[in-house]
């Protein structure tokens, strides 16, 4: 029962929260979710309304880097409607995590230019609160005993009886499935093992190789075409981080811009080519955490310039010839 008290009030804080903020001169600011209580891999909307008179004209807030534990999926931002002389924005994120616990969505601010007083102004909403329960298997139903009645009869086992089998078409169509299945099980298994561990006998592929290939990749979608510069930017940045990580073990898939900064030092990359990796993460969050829409000619740019990064940072032919001796090396050393 206390958890269910305990779920009742976290929707009715929640519910109240999502009542938004109205300013003096009219300015509406709301933030809502469509459920507080959820369990892990669950999807959660949480919506960003806005409603201002015409003649103010409020940017709406970016909040993606600021939602701490809860993993984005999608997010999008409807066009602005016009109605009784007022404009309604919305944004909307939707969110899902992996891990159960309490969660709080951030307060939101936004700031605009009062016309009337000529002043700055700001709305607020207070945070709103989530609870992620586990998706724990319920316990539920009990096996029952069945109890011989008193008008129960014992019965005397009857004698073995023999039937004579007789082989027909569908014996032997059943005879043929039972046969195609121990085929397909045969093959998973050789799937499963023989080549896995051919695949593991092969040496793996160089980071900067890779990278090669996935930016080639890259230049070869249609995202420019169908001006969609977000999912270009997304990707071009994930695989630079990508081979950050796997070339000089410097975990960058797993930071912010901010975080990467403050720590870029511990990195083996020169200095020189931080400052070319630092400039294009930086054009790449532009583009996926705002609306700004960049030319395609430099959209191209920015993809030479992870290219040219790639090609500056790769080991040289004595680098590897090193590490390769270094490996074999090793493996002399466990054999003996």
């Amino acid at each position: 029962m206390s958890r269910f008290y305990y779920s009742l009030v976290l929707m009715l804080v929640c519910l109240f929260l999502s009542l938004g903020v109205l300013a003096s001169d009219g300015v509406k600011l709301k933030a809502e979710v469509n459920k507080a209580l959820l369990k892990v891999s669950d999807e959660l909307i949480f919506k960003i309304t806005l409603k201002a008179p015409l003649g103010i004209t409020p940017k709406m807030p970016e909040i993606g880097n600021e939602i701490a534990g809860l993993r984005i999926i999608e997010f999008g931002e409807e066009k602005p409607k016009e109605e009784d002389l007022e404009v309604t924005y919305q944004k909307w994120y939707k969110l899902t995590s992996d891990i159960s616990g309490s969660y709080i969505l951030p307060p939101l601010e936004v700031k605009y230019h009062d016309p009337k007083s000529g002043s700055e102004k700001s709305a607020k909403t207070a945070e709103i609160f989530l609870e992620v329960q586990s998706d724990a298997p319920a316990a539920e139903g009990t096996a029952a005993a069945a109890t011989p009645t008193a008008k129960e009869e014992l019965r005397d086992i009857k004698d073995i009886e023999d039937i004579p089998v007789a082989w027909g078409s569908k014996h032997f169509a059943l005879l043929g499935i039972l046969l195609l299945i121990a085929l397909l099980a045969g093959y998973t298994l050789w799937v499963k093992y023989y080549k896995k561990e051919r695949s593991a006998s092969l040496p793996p592929i160089p980071p900067h190789e890779r990278a090669i290939k996935l930016l080639s990749e890259l230049q070869a979608k249609d995202y420019l075409q169908r001006d969609d510069f977000k999912n270009y930017y997304f990707s071009l940045s994930a695989i630079v981080r990508e081979y950050l990580e796997n070339q000089f073990h410097y975990p960058a898939t797993d930071m912010t811009l901010e975080e990467i900064k403050a720590s870029f030092d511990r990195c083996t990359v020169a200095a020189q080519e931080k400052e070319v990796a630092l400039l294009l993460f930086e054009h790449c969050d532009v583009v996926k955490f705002t609306d700004h829409t960049p030319n395609r000619d430099i959209c191209l740019d920015h993809l030479k310039m992870a290219f040219d990064f790639v090609e500056a940072t790769k080991p040289t032919p004595i680098m590897s010839a090193v590490s390769e001796t270094k490996v074999s090396s090793g493996s002399e050393e466990s054999v003996v």
